[in-house]
């Protein structure tokens, strides 16, 4: 099966984006959003995953310890819509909890470095993500054929570079829509994002609105040039 190129993937993806935007500017359509473009996705690396060995199991979590997770923030509102409407009041409390307690250990680092394994997603849960079926896309897109590689301290974690490079033309296209609708389109860290959409109130309407809420989760310069 011959893959479509990278642009033709982007402009499907830009267009498909832009004509859910268009029925109406709504948190149902934020979450339609992300639910295509995963959908997209999944169709897209399919047939690389039918041919390919993929060392990733259930209870393996390596990828789950990295210091930055970049995502779009439709896909952090997403994740913050779904635990509110998932938790009870409590379990949400200590997600928001575990949120700042992760952010207050990687402040103790000393240096910037894209990656740092060891330092747990607030969102796993026993080795397991809590928020599967909503995690983001590069989380999706993240297999190793190499579990041994992937337990190596400071950046061992290794990526399947066509399914990566099918995510990113999926995400370029998503971003590009949403700079279409004058949408904050900005790349943003997992943790710091989400901090910022379970602590604002009606972050969604807001940020419909094109109101600039995730300045503070902006990818830093180095992380932008180590995904593209």
């Amino acid at each position: 099966m011959v893959q479509p190129s990278c642009e033709d993937i982007r402009q499907s993806e830009r267009l498909a984006a832009t004509e859910i935007l268009n029925k109406g500017k709504t948190v149902d359509r934020v979450i339609e959003l992300v639910e295509d473009a995963r959908s997209r996705l999944t169709a897209l690396i399919a047939p690389i995953l039918a041919e390919t060995s993929v060392g990733c199991r259930p209870g393996c979590a390596w990828c789950c310890h990295l210091y930055l997770v970049m995502a779009s923030i439709p896909e952090i509102l997403m994740i913050a819509e779904h635990l509110r409407r998932s938790l009870s009041k409590t379990e949400l409390e200590e997600v928001r909890q575990r949120v700042t307690a992760t952010l207050a250990r990687r402040r103790k680092q000393s240096g910037f470095r894209p990656t740092v394994p060891f330092i747990p997603c607030p969102l796993l849960a026993d080795d397991r993500c809590s928020i599967y079926e909503v995690r983001p896309l590069v989380c999706q897109a993240w297999y190793s054929a190499d579990v041994s590689r992937c337990q190596q301290p400071d950046g061992g974690l290794t990526t399947n570079q066509d399914i990566m490079q099918l995510f990113a033309s999926v995400y370029d296209g998503l971003l590009a829509a949403l700079a279409d609708h004058r949408l904050e389109c900005r790349e943003v860290e997992l943790v710091l994002a989400l901090e910022i959409a379970l602590n604002t109130p009606d972050v969604i309407p807001r940020w419909l609105a094109s109101e600039l809420l995730f300045a503070a989760a902006a990818a830093p310069p180095v992380v932008r040039r180590l995904a593209a």
